[in-house]
């Protein structure tokens, strides 16, 4: 196998610091680390030490995070990434998975759960004559519990909860995101069958039929479900007034994603058909990155091979690339009966399916060291191509290792070692390790603010070294001066045109990439269709998911650009708090506020903007009446004033910049004050406020008793998404 002389690059230095070294230790000795404890119980454990390390050494093959920092060092910390739990619908359940997943964190997992199983919120339990919380409620309490406990203390807990689309609750779930205040530690995802998608396409107006415990149901436009049988004349919710409000939902920060469960169980060798949903091996859920879907108590050990490195002369040494796919799953399996497990449970269960998952990364990268174009006709070609040397390297050596240390103990035909071999993760901070581009995504940014720990640095994708002089990238860094947006364009207008980014190739390209990859993957594809806000519309949103399911993806997350705090990488640098300027220019506007007295009272508000940022609101004052009878009321009037003035200012968060108080949600406040008339004060301020809300921005509940939806501005408009209720009609 060819050898290379490789260090991880300069910006990953901090991270290897902070993340993965252990006292001492070196890019060399982590790796040497690593494999010596995955060879151990090799048959012959020296020879498969030296290929594990050569492999890692020169950034060809990294395992995932939890195996990199926990390898060698204690029994305390467990080497898989994902594990997946399901709560059943008692309250024995939902404590003990609670449990189960905390313990998963603090090993270093990030944990899914599939939530279908837990009765509607509000249905009656009959063994204590209360109510059932729902899976909702669930879900905060989870996410209370991932606030208690960093994964193996190195990052923030990673969870994802999933929900059936014929659930009862699922119009609830679809809009549990829409306040990103909430649920923090969580992404969510609508599991969806292959019956209700052909509804979608070929019947969308019927009403959407939900079940539980033996009864249909259809849901109300509050989300509330209903008996079919007591429904009477009342308006319900069809699949299309269903798929609409989901895909409203995500096209507003990337939640829900989609989680496709006929395709995913299609290929299931643990189920007897796609109707078996009481197997407990049915794969009901997935891990919180989406590539692997699981059973209750499931994991996965994982391992990704970087396939730029495998490129000599601008052309694909595939060998090589077979012998390192076939050396990493052995290397995997070795894994499973070497690492601490979270409990005896979870480890009885990781040895009944052995499941693993070699994937690529560094697609993008590889595809510009061959002058191929991201999407072309020979890139699918090759995808494909590549795609079946995966499957076929990784099966043929979980074949000769079922020969050798015997098939996983569910297997009926005795045929692999492992239930699943392959699947591709999204390899975030291994591809900066290994200076390659993520898993199968093209490049986002060529310049970018890197974002870690609420710090911001400006980097320059390694790649661009490949083909620009350093002489010439400083020339761009001076000609942009300092407007990282700038630098990224001005970078790509100097590479060749076959190098693209992801805005350049449309969602429909890259779908067709993923599913070149897809029919030979075990697994799934972890993907984030990442575009500006402008481009995913809920019509794009819509057109986007329904291909993917057409294409056989086995889910996929779409996600519009900024619509988040704190993204990783941006080309937009973030706000920060605003402090007032010594000038401001105001913009007057006559307004009329009761008093205490009911005096009604008119005067002028002036309402100042941030010079740097036009049309965002940073100071209001309202000026004092003359002849006022009521001067407790004046000051009442000015302080609240001077208050929400301060909110207004410090609407953004000081380390990350990212805007943390909603000009909606302080309207929101406003509106819920008691005793409100047309002159009061709440009333009065909420109406000065109102021009300055941002398109699509939630300001509350519908009027309409019957809908009680959510109000955004659309156009201009109060709308809601539900009804269609809009102001402007």
């Amino acid at each position: 196998m060819t050898t290379t002389n490789f260090q991880p690059p300069k910006n990953a230095e901090q991270l290897l610091k902070d993340r993965y070294f252990q006292d001492g230790e070196d890019w060399s000795g982590l790796c040497r680390r690593v494999a010596h404890w995955a060879a151990q119980i090799s048959e012959e454990p020296k020879k498969d030490e030296e290929f594990f390390y050569s492999l890692m050494v020169q950034g060809k093959m990294l395992p995932n995070t939890p195996m990199l920092v926990n390898a060698g060092v204690n029994e305390k910390g467990c080497a898989a990434a994902c594990f997946h739990l399901r709560p059943q619908d008692n309250i024995e359940s939902i404590l003990d998975v609670r449990a189960k997943a905390i313990m998963i964190l603090k090993f270093g997992g990030g944990v899914g759960f599939d939530l279908s199983a837990i009765r509607p919120e509000g249905f009656p339990i009959a063994s204590t004559h209360k109510f059932s919380c729902g899976p909702i409620r669930v879900m905060v309490d989870y996410n209370c519990a991932g606030n208690l406990i960093t994964q193996a203390g190195i990052r923030k807990a990673a969870l994802l909860a999933s929900l059936r689309i014929d659930h009862p609750d699922i119009v609830k779930f679809i809009k549990a995101k829409r306040n990103l205040k909430e649920l923090q530690n969580f992404n969510i995802s609508v599991s969806f069958t292959d019956s209700f998608m052909k509804k979608l396409q070929g019947s969308s107006k019927k009403p959407h039929v939900v079940y539980w415990s033996g009864d249909q149901y259809n849901i109300l436009p509050n989300g509330e479900p209903i008996l079919r049988r007591d429904r009477g004349p009342k308006g319900v919710l069809s699949v299309g007034d269903v798929w609409k409000l989901y895909c409203e939902s995500n096209s507003l920060n990337g939640d829900p994603g989609a989680l496709f469960l006929d395709t995913v169980n299609k290929n299931n060798p643990l189920i007897s058909s796609l109707n078996d949903t009481n197997n407990p091996f049915y794969l009901h859920g997935c891990n919180p990155c989406g590539e692997l879907s699981l059973e209750h108590l499931g994991i996965c050990l994982l391992a990704s091979v970087d396939l730029a490195k495998f490129v000599q002369d601008g052309s694909f040494l595939y060998d090589e690339l077979s012998a390192a796919l076939r050396i990493t799953t052995r290397f995997l399996d070795n894994v499973i009966d070497i690492t601490p497990y979270p409990n005896e449970e979870i480890k009885e269960h990781a040895k009944q399916t052995r499941r693993i998952g070699v994937g690529p990364m560094g697609s993008a990268t590889m595809l510009d060291r061959m002058k191929i174009t991201f999407g072309s006709v020979e890139c699918i070609r090759l995808s494909k191509e590549l795609a079946g040397i995966l499957k076929d390297s990784c099966d043929q050596e979980s074949e000769r290792l079922a020969q050798i240390r015997g098939a996983y103990l569910l297997s009926l035909d005795k045929k692999y070692r492992n239930v699943t071999r392959t699947c591709a993760a999204p390899t975030g901070s291994l591809a900066i390790l290994a200076d390659t581009s993520w898993s199968l995504e093209p490049h986002k940014y060529l310049a970018f603010k890197e974002r870690r720990n609420d710090q911001e640095t400006a980097r320059v994708l390694p790649l661009v070294k490949e083909f620009l002089t350093e002489n010439l990238i400083l020339q761009l860094e001076e000609e942009a001066q300092g407007n990282i947006g700038k630098l990224h364009q001005l970078i790509k207008k100097n590479l060749p045109e076959y190098i693209k980014c992801a805005d350049d190739i449309s969602p429909e390209t890259r779908i067709e990439v993923l599913s070149a990859w897809q029919e030979k993957i075990d697994s799934g594809i972890s993907v984030t269709l990442s575009y500006p806000p402008e481009v995913l519309t809920s019509e794009k949103v819509s057109e986007i998911f329904q291909l993917a399911w057409e294409k056989k993806l086995k889910g996929i997350t779409v996600y519009p650009d900024g619509s988040r705090p704190g993204e990783p990488m941006s080309i937009k640098s973030q706000r920060k708090r605003k402090e007032i300027p010594d000038e401001l220019q105001g913009k007057r506007v006559t307004i009329k506020v009761s008093l205490r007295n009911n005096e009604v009272i008119k005067t002028i508000c002036v309402i100042s903007e941030d010079p740097d940022h036009p049309g965002e609101p940073i100071v209001i004052d309202i000026w004092p009446p003359k002849g006022a009878k009521d001067p407790a009321s004046i000051q009442l009037i000015s302080l609240v004033a001077r208050l929400l003035s301060s909110h207004l200012r410090y609407r953004y968060c000081p380390s990350c910049g990212e805007e943390v108080l909603s000009i909606g949600e302080i309207i929101r406040q406003l509106d819920e004050v008691d005793g409100q008339h047309m002159f009061s004060l709440p009333t009065t301020i909420a109406k000065v406020l109102r021009p300055y809300l941002k398109e699509n921005e939630e300001i509350g509940e519908c009027p309409n008793t019957e809908c009680g939806g959510t109000l955004v501005i659309i156009e201009g408009c109060v709308s809601c998404l539900s009804c269609g209720y809009r102001s402007c009609n």
